[in-house]
């Protein structure tokens, strides 16, 4: 009885662990996420932000960032400078210079690699109105 239950669970543990690989069970770490940001999603401001900081939980690769800002109506507005390199005390940092912009709504989208090798792409909503 004990053979044949050690045979079972030699059988099946093989089909066990290709079922937790293949639905993306994850035993080495996780993707990257934004745990803080300057301004934070979906805040209100009064003044114009000369930059944007996004924190992660894990080291980017801040070299193949990708960003964009764009008004609520969708409309690309460009960016003037380049983002900031920050010394490697920060390698979970991205900090994005911004052009002068005005009131409205926007939505500054990023991409960006982590170390582990795994892209993620996020929104950060904020808006900018006028001081009473």
């Amino acid at each position: 009885m004990v053979k044949g239950a050690a045979r079972a669970i030699m059988v099946l543990l093989p089909a066990v662990m290709v079922l937790l690989l293949g639905t993306g069970f994850d035993l080495a770490g996780a993707h990257a996420v934004v745990i803080e940001s300057s301004p934070t999603d979906n805040e209100v401001l009064t003044s114009a932000p000369g930059e944007v900081v996004l924190r992660f939980n894990a080291k980017i690769e801040k070299s193949l960032a990708r960003v964009t800002l764009a008004t609520s109506a969708g409309r690309i507005i460009p960016m003037l400078a380049p983002m900031k390199e920050h010394s490697r005390a920060t390698p979970d940092r991205l900090v994005i210079t911004l052009p002068n912009i005005g009131p409205g709504d926007y939505l500054l989208r990023y991409k960006v690699l982590s170390v582990d090798g795994h892209v993620v792409i996020g929104v950060l909503r904020f808006s900018v109105v006028s001081k009473p």
